[in-house]
């Protein structure tokens, strides 16, 4: 039971963005997602991505696909 919800969960399309000069959670922690995670880092931004550049974190979520 437990495979088939994590095989489940692995098909679910996702996406981090997070701002290349975020000081409190360093963009570094970005690193080693699983890769059916799309990273995205985010120049000239801080600790929130969706206020500092909402255009293009709304641009992102709407290349998305809806599912797998």
């Amino acid at each position: 039971m437990r495979f088939e919800a994590d095989e489940a969960a692995a098909a679910i399309p996702r996406q981090v963005v997070w701002g290349r000069d975020d000081r409190i959670i360093p963009a570094a922690h970005a690193e080693g997602r699983r890769a059916c995670v799309a990273v995205h880092r985010l120049d000239g931004v801080g600790l929130l991505p969706p206020m500092e550049k909402s255009g293009e974190v709304d641009r992102l979520i709407g290349e998305l696909p809806c599912s797998a």
